[in-house]
């Protein structure tokens, strides 16, 4: 018997791939048998070959070729990879790869375009003339080489799982995995902590999924035509989420959306056929969300305590900066070293959070409210009916009514808070000024 000595590596756990631990190699000995395997060291495999005498082959899950006579089977070093080959093609090309020679891709539900006798592209469609979002100003004349790959290839837009997907449809957006089963289109993610616009306070992991959504490259600028310029020639535009299109055979303009016909504005121009000349230009790509999710009053931290644990901060500009392993707290800027109010302790200031972008519940920007009024007056109904509705300063994302009377009962919110006024005395403005930190000169 013969005894052949094999690398194996070995992986604790994800975490310490992320800590950079590389794997462990192991030998372990795998004893063949002479008289039935020969090793073929230099590709890796081990071929079997047996004869049947009587009977035809058997069929094989793992039988490579197969005849009258023989059954061969190959296992190869990497019987993982071996499985997860069986659904691409070696040859064919990946993602942004040149396809020209290829005529076939391996991403699903891509096709082999053509820009020029030199370069192809996978892509899911293709229009002729330049494409805002490639590297270069040339145009695609969109020749399709090959058969599509099977599969779809359609991309997540805002608020779709992109687990599977991998990409996005907005601009300048990555998907971002959360955990097992979900990941979202975002423009950034901030790892280990969670996000106040999501629908609960479960961290993200951040891994990304996938390239970033391409915007519009630099040439788009120098080479497109401007708003209010002819782009027949050019067939791109400069201004973000703007196409092409054309009003005669002798016009066409850059504009958001188009209505075939005449512009009812513009009576004395001629009729809009609407057709698209190019791709449009993508637009800049929205920018994070500022509204924030009903639990984060709750699970956030408020100033002066400890936000180690939920790693998201109530306030206005505020951030989760560490002092150490046991304590960290919401601030709006952090230098690390010793901390003269904090009886000159050190701190290491690690940052464990986005930054804070207001309470903004029910809209952005945050907004708080307050209104002076009197109880036994008229002005006690018109409170009563907004409240009753939700609007005025009740539908602020928070609220305070205030009167010289003793504090009155107004009634609920539409989601059942209920609400009474403050009494303040004669000057009520500067209480407000005190109590909410305001500055004075702005409520009169």
């Amino acid at each position: 018997m013969e005894q052949q000595q094999h690398g194996l590596l070995e992986v604790g756990s994800e975490a310490d791939l992320a800590a950079g631990q590389q794997p462990t190699r192991h030998s372990r000995s795998i004893t063949s048998g002479v008289l039935t395997v020969a090793c073929l060291a230099a590709i890796g495999c081990v071929i079997f070959v047996c004869r049947e005498q009587q009977r035809g082959p058997r069929p094989s899950p793992i039988a490579a070729q197969s005849s009258d006579a023989f059954v061969e089977l190959t296992l190869l070093e990497n019987p993982a990879k071996n499985l997860s080959s069986k659904s691409v093609h070696k040859n064919c090309s990946w993602g942004q790869g040149n396809c020209n020679a290829t005529r076939c891709c391996n991403n699903p539900g891509m096709q082999c375009y053509q820009q020029n006798s030199f370069y192809a592209q996978c892509r899911e469609s293709c229009t002729p003339g330049p494409d805002p979002t490639h590297w270069d100003g040339l145009d695609w004349d969109c020749k399709v080489l090959g058969a599509r790959a099977a599969g779809s290839s359609k991309c997540s837009a805002a608020g779709e799982d992109c687990s599977q997907s991998t990409c996005c449809l907005e601009a300048n957006t990555r998907c971002f995995k959360k955990g097992p089963g979900w990941a979202a289109c975002k423009t950034e993610c901030w790892p280990w902590a969670p996000d106040t616009s999501d629908s609960d306070e479960h961290f993200w992991t951040c891994d990304k999924l996938g390239s970033l959504a391409p915007g519009a490259s630099p040439w788009v600028a120098e080479l497109c035509s401007a708003d209010g310029e002819d782009c027949r020639t050019t067939r791109c535009c400069k201004s973000p989420g703007k196409q092409c299109y054309t009003q005669s055979d002798d016009w066409a303009d850059c504009r958001s959306e188009c209505s075939p016909g005449k512009d009812p504005a513009r009576s004395w121009e001629p009729a809009w056929g609407c057709e698209e000349l190019g791709t449009r230009t993508p637009a800049g790509g929205a920018p994070p969300p500022a509204k924030v999710a009903s639990w984060v009053p709750e699970k956030c931290a408020w100033d002066a305590t400890d936000c180690k644990g939920s790693r998201c901060c109530i306030g206005m500009n505020k951030q989760c900066f560490a002092k150490n392993d046991d304590y960290a707290t919401c601030l709006e800027s952090c230098q690390p070293g010793r901390h003269p109010e904090d009886n000159n302790e050190t701190w290491s200031c690690a940052q464990l959070s986005p930054r804070s972008k207001g309470l903004a519940i029910k809209g952005t920007p945050s907004l708080w409210c307050w209104s002076l009024f009197q109880p036994d007056s008229y002005e006690m109904g018109i409170m009563q009916n907004q409240l009753k509705q939700g609007i005025g300063i009740f539908d602020c994302d928070g609220f305070v009514t205030l009167s010289t009377s003793e504090p009155t009962y107004i009634g609920k919110t539409p989601d059942s808070i209920k609400v009474t006024s403050l009494h303040v005395s004669d000057g009520g403005d500067h209480y407000v000024c005190r109590r909410y930190r305001r500055e004075c000169g702005a409520l009169h």
